[in-house]
């Protein structure tokens, strides 16, 4: 039975981090985006995969609540985790060569 590489880090608001520059042999990770808030404010997470511009390619590059996967199949958001946390699955080698970012955010709404 081979078992995978656990590890986890921490990040904080504009924080980051080439996991596979010292892991080359990592080809998927799961990404928490987590967070407290009071009763009156409802956050979503969301990622998106960026182009060298700094840009996403098209609208195929979002994935949210409304979009779970990209189109590509490398970003997928994993449903029903919690309330206050929400999980990516990113696999390395469906990342399209044009992408060079991906970048995990928060939104808040206020209600």
């Amino acid at each position: 039975m081979k078992v995978g590489l656990q590890m986890s880090l921490s990040l904080v608001k504009g924080q980051k981090a080439d996991i596979t520059k010292t892991n080359s042999q990592i080809t998927k990770v799961n990404v928490e985006v987590g967070w407290n808030s009071s009763a009156n404010i409802e956050l979503d997470a969301s990622s998106f995969l960026l182009a060298g511009n700094g840009k996403v390619r098209s609208d195929a590059d979002f994935v949210f609540y409304g979009q779970p996967s990209s189109s590509c199949g490398s970003v997928t958001k994993i449903v029903g985790v919690n309330h206050n946390r929400q999980q990516f699955q990113v696999t390395f080698n469906k990342i399209p060569a044009k992408v060079k970012q991906i970048v995990e955010l928060c939104e808040i709404s206020c209600l």
